[in-house]
């Protein structure tokens, strides 16, 4: 065989697939208190859960959504997530494969120092500098304007 046909056919062998599942405004696992103080923990957060594939016909392991959102929120000691993008990505080589969700988002912690609010103010259009969200008793959500 030729150099040619073995990198085409090692080309062929390799595959890789991601698919934009949804973007949620907030997401979490476990029952969370919205109204009160919320800490940043950090933006930009990426987890994952997925199983690998043998002979690319034989997984070890089923992918968890559940899963891969309680491991970001332990991961980072955090209590919800907001800015959510879920994708699910795959990809082989020959014979070994990957399947499964990945998630990016931003971490949040109940209580603490406040740090601002669950609205990013870079997306409010106006160039006003906005500083947190309150929650009145009806449960609609209010922009207060820094001084």
């Amino acid at each position: 065989m030729s150099r040619l046909t073995l990198w085409i056919i090692l080309l062929l062998t390799l595959a890789s697939c991601s698919a934009r599942l949804g973007d949620f405004t907030i997401l979490s696992s476990r029952n969370v208190e919205l109204q009160g103080e919320h800490s940043l923990v950090q933006r930009n957060v990426e987890g994952s859960d997925g199983t690998t594939w043998l002979l690319l016909i034989i997984p070890i392991g089923k992918p968890n959504l559940r899963q891969a959102v309680d491991d970001m929120l332990a991961r980072h000691q955090a209590d919800f997530l907001t800015n959510v993008i879920l994708y699910k990505r795959s990809w082989s080589i020959i014979i070994v494969g990957w399947d499964g969700f990945v998630i990016t988002a931003d971490a949040w912690r109940n209580g603490g120092a406040p740090m601002g609010s669950i609205t990013d103010p870079s997306r409010v259009r106006g160039g006003r500098d906005y500083e947190l969200v309150e929650l009145s008793p009806g449960g609609k959500c209010q922009l207060v304007e820094k001084d």
